[in-house]
């Protein structure tokens, strides 16, 4: 809605400059000091006003297509066609200058259209260096690796197709869904995707999320070298959260040992050990630079997860402490041949009632 909005405006913006294109101008004369120049001389003036009306008229045209479609190089055209504007604006000041408010809105959605390449151009660095760092190796679950596992794990694998095929070291997964920061807060759609390493272990998630009608919310999560680092502007530019530290290590290692149903060839890699607790139950710790972390993963009779728990850091009211962040998943989909959850919902189960605040879709998973 926002970005219509605005896209609107700018483009009565641009066509408001017609006018000094189209508009009869009758040109000056001096009869006292050679009215034939002069008159010569404005008339190419006029031409001039008027090639400079319609070129602004272009610009800012251009600009609320770009904008309209996310066009990163918005930001050029927008620029000249705004700064020509205003030139023209000064020159006829008296029947133009409201027009300086509608470039103050062109002006705004350039901040903003810049802020984002920024943010977007620093996640597009890390994601690279994720992919120089990831070793140059094939995932191959041997038989001798499979027996290894407990049982509940052997028979989710062996379920999914796993052992046997060969898996890249990336995992790409592209997601959609809605999220909220309270219980009684309001549902924000959102879309993200997440780059995920095994050896080393690491991944980036980048999401945009739209908050309101009016604002987009640019969130990255970060986990690398067995640090977490998690970013979030609104609109690209105004801090939100810069958070990293003990606590955001720990729920960065829980969040990776919880999506490894993403490559869930991953599960018989050394970082992780597993023990199984109960028939439907199995224990995954992890260890990174002497960093400890673990969770529990339920599975159903076909051996499938269905839910993973943790005892996971949090923020609430100001204040870290732990807390059992649980995820249910809800819906399977094969993607590439291999049946990996593509729906689930993730909740804190808190002393004063269970707060459900993700609700995920994977639209796609590449690995």
């Amino acid at each position: 809605m926002f970005r219509f909005v605005i896209s609107a405006l700018m483009a009565i913006h641009a066509v408001i400059h017609l006018i000094g294109f189209v508009k009869k101008q009758e040109p000056a004369s001096d009869e006292t000091s050679g009215p034939k120049q002069i008159a010569r001389f404005s008339e190419r003036r006029i031409h001039h006003m008027r090639a400079l009306w319609l070129m602004a008229c272009i610009l800012l045209l251009t600009a609320t297509y770009f904008y309209f479609q996310h066009h990163a190089w918005f930001w050029l055209p927008a620029t000249v066609g705004m700064v020509l504007s205003q030139l023209l604006i000064v020159l006829h000041w008296s029947e133009a200058k409201w027009g300086t408010w509608l470039n103050l809105i062109v002006l705004l959605a350039v901040i903003f259209s810049l802020a984002n390449l920024r943010f977007q151009s620093m996640i597009d660095q890390e994601i690279d260096q994720l992919h120089h760092s990831a070793a140059p190796v094939v995932h191959h679950i041997s038989a001798e690796q499979l027996s290894a596992l407990p049982p509940v794990v052997q028979k989710w694998l062996t379920q999914t197709q796993v052992p046997g095929r060969d898996f890249s070291n990336t995992t790409h997964v592209v997601q959609h869904g809605i999220m909220r920061t309270s219980q009684q807060g309001q549902w924000m759609p959102f879309e993200a995707e997440q780059y995920f390493t095994l050896d080393p272990p690491a991944f980036v998630w980048s999401a945009n999320i739209q908050a309101n009608a009016f604002v987009d919310i640019a969130g990255r999560d970060k986990w690398q070298d067995c640090n977490g680092s998690m970013r979030i502007k609104a609109a690209s530019l105004l801090p939100i959260a810069n958070s990293s530290g003990t606590e955001i290590d720990q729920g960065s290692m829980i969040r990776y040992m919880a999506e490894l149903i993403w490559f869930p060839h991953g599960a018989a890699s050394p970082l992780f050990t597993w023990e199984q607790t109960d028939t439907d139950k199995a224990r995954i710790t992890m260890t990174c630079h002497a960093k400890v972390a673990s969770g529990l993963y339920t599975f159903n009779a076909d051996g499938l997860p269905i839910r993973f728990e943790a005892q996971r850091w949090g923020e609430f009211e100001g204040a870290f402490r732990k807390e059992t962040w649980s995820v249910a998943i809800t819906h399977y989909k094969h993607f590439n041949g291999i049946s990996m959850p593509d729906k689930s919902e993730v909740t804190w189960k808190l002393k004063e009632g269970d707060f459900t605040w993700l609700k995920l879709e994977v639209v796609e998973i590449t690995n």
